[in-house]
């Protein structure tokens, strides 16, 4: 009876303090809401942790860095595409992602009419989402 009343008490708890998931999937969730300030929140709380591998690494920048471009922070956005390529060279949604950052920060600089923007979002479990 105890152990029920302890194990019930744990689930509560995490349930009130809202960390359930691991910060990539937080991540994750929020950006697929739209919250795309939140999900770069939970990336960098991710990132800070130091716990990832090289790959989950190159996927937290990448999906950071789209976090940041789609609240117009193209220069955040290409400093975590840039960090993220150093870790996965060659890839090819980094380089899209770079591309049309780099598009949209140029015509935001000159006062033209932003380019049709696509960015990709990788996921651990999932292969590529489309924002």
């Amino acid at each position: 009876m105890q152990m029920i009343l302890v194990l019930g008490a744990a689930v509560l708890l995490a349930a009130f303090s809202g960390d359930s998931g691991n910060p990539l999937d937080r991540a994750l969730a929020a950006a697929e809401e739209g919250r795309h300030e939140t999900a770069a929140y939970h990336y960098s709380v991710a990132l800070s942790k130091g716990t990832l591998g090289a790959g989950d690494q190159s996927i937290a920048h990448n999906n950071r860095g789209v976090a940041y471009a789609r609240l117009g922070w193209y220069e955040a956005a290409l400093s975590d595409f840039t960090a993220a390529k150093s870790m996965a060279v060659g890839d090819s949604i980094l380089f899209t992602n770079m591309k049309t950052a780099k598009k949209l920060l140029y015509a935001r600089k000159h006062d033209l009419a932003p380019p049709p923007a696509v960015f990709q979002v990788r996921d651990q479990s999932r292969a590529v989402w489309l924002f």
